[in-house]
């Protein structure tokens, strides 16, 4: 599967004026507007869902990342997979992402996670995670999740090494770079996301 890159834009503006230490009006200006403007894109791409409309969008960064997490988390009902690194990074560390993933396992929903390398960090979501599976805290949900770790990476057509997450069988977000967060997603697509379900499923069979 080629993934369609053409749309990513990079940013390389700064929020941070390094050379005086203090924030760029500007730049903080620009920034906050272009987080408002994914967020009306994400709204479109969720009426596409509701009718029903195969359709896909690209992110490229850390706060468009949380942005559609987030969202596949809270649009999702009965089961979300990941496939990581830690859940140890700045996206994962997001407060909305949290929330929302939290906010979904409240709803009874299955999570799977396959991650690459386990996270040392006590304030990390794999660490609350595993605290809820061992049943330390919301132990009614304990056997909703499942947590297990691979040094396998997942190779996507000419990527070598993609992150994702797919929500309720139909949504996905496709990472292939994983330093620029660089990735593609769609909140109606089946058959990508089936493709996904299949790589998943081999990565969980082969550990």
């Amino acid at each position: 599967m080629e993934l369609d890159k053409k749309n990513i834009k990079k940013q390389s503006t700064s929020i941070v004026d390094n050379r005086s230490n203090s924030v760029n009006p500007q730049s903080f200006s620009k920034e906050c507007s272009d987080i408002i403007s994914f967020e009306t894109l994400i709204s479109s791409h969720l009426e596409k869902r509701r009718k029903k409309v195969v359709d896909y969008f690209m992110n490229s960064s850390k706060d468009h990342a949380a942005i559609v997490m987030s969202t596949i988390f809270r649009e999702s009902r009965n089961h979300i997979r990941i496939f990581a690194e830690d859940l140890a990074g700045p996206i994962s560390s997001n407060d909305n992402y949290r929330n929302e993933l939290l906010s979904f396992i409240l709803r009874d929903g299955k999570l799977d996670i396959i991650l690459q390398k386990k996270s040392q960090e006590e304030d990390s979501m794999v660490h609350l995670l595993l605290q809820i599976k061992g049943g330390k805290v919301l132990n009614k949900y304990s056997n909703n999740i499942n947590i297990n770790y691979t040094s396998e990476k997942c190779k996507l057509g000419k990527f070598e090494n993609v992150h994702f997450c797919i929500g309720d069988d139909s949504m996905y977000r496709i990472e292939t770079d994983t330093k620029k967060f660089l990735a593609q997603c769609s909140l109606f697509d089946s058959t990508i996301a089936g493709v996904l379900i299949n790589k998943f499923n081999n990565i969980s069979t082969n550990n």
